[in-house]
């Protein structure tokens, strides 16, 4: 509703940053209260139009509205912390690397609406937290990136269209079909990318060097064979 009035350039007469004038500039602003009041009651149901009846002014509709529905009390936030804490992929086989994220950023979103900005590592954290253990060895590479928000979204979701069997590798998989052929790494086992450009083996080689990679590469070779027997033919 904010945005809708926004748009409009009517949301400055229910924030009150746009005060009632006197004189012959009262005429402009009413016609704009009149506007964004009846903007405001149009979006709502006939039951809840019972609560602004007697307003006169967006302002006093909006504040009574914020106060029946916004919820900034205590019990509001301890609410919200517990579904944002408690939020996992795991036993919800329905649930889309998408719609868990979206939902995520939707529920850090009421929490700063109400006063309550969690810290940048919280944050991630709470989503590493939340992926099934399928994504756990990608969890591992990106806790050593300084990622923000929006770049780690990005990267899950790339990942999830990727590894078999999720929904949206099934998309992915759709909208390619014919053009390319799936990649698995001969590193980690996953598919969607080469040993080449593995996150695992780069972090692994950066962490405990060359040698640690040659000591994984001696029982490489069954499994190459065994994954190549494995592949799907397209």
């Amino acid at each position: 509703m904010r945005m809708v009035l926004l748009t409009k350039d009517l949301w400055g007469v229910v924030d009150g940053s746009e005060v009632k004038p006197s004189g012959d500039e009262v005429s402009e602003w009413e016609k704009k209260n009149q506007k964004a009041l009846a903007n405001i009651s149009l979006a709502l149901t006939p039951i809840e139009q019972h609560n602004i009846l007697d307003c006169t002014t967006a302002k006093a509709a909006w504040d009574i509205l914020e106060k029946l529905y916004e919820g900034k009390g205590r019990n509001r936030k301890f609410l919200l912390m517990e579904q944002l804490f408690k939020m996992t992929m795991d036993g919800r086989g329905d649930i889309t690397m998408n719609s868990y994220l979206r939902t995520m950023k939707d529920k850090l979103s009421e929490l700063a609406a109400i006063g309550i900005t969690l810290d940048k590592e919280v944050k991630l954290a709470l989503i590493f937290n939340g992926v099934t253990e399928r994504f756990r060895y990608l969890v591992v590479a990106l806790e050593q990136q300084d990622l923000d928000f929006d770049e780690l979204t990005a990267r899950l979701v790339e990942e999830a269209e990727r590894y078999p069997g999720t929904p949206e590798s099934g998309m992915a998989y759709t909208a390619r079909r014919g053009r390319i052929a799936p990649m698995r790494c001969f590193y980690c086992g996953q598919m969607g990318h080469v040993k080449a450009t593995c996150d695992i083996r780069k972090y692994r080689m950066e962490r405990y060097g060359d040698a640690k990679d040659e000591d994984n590469m001696s029982g490489d070779s069954g499994r190459r064979t065994a994954l190549s027997a494995a592949r799907v033919s397209f």
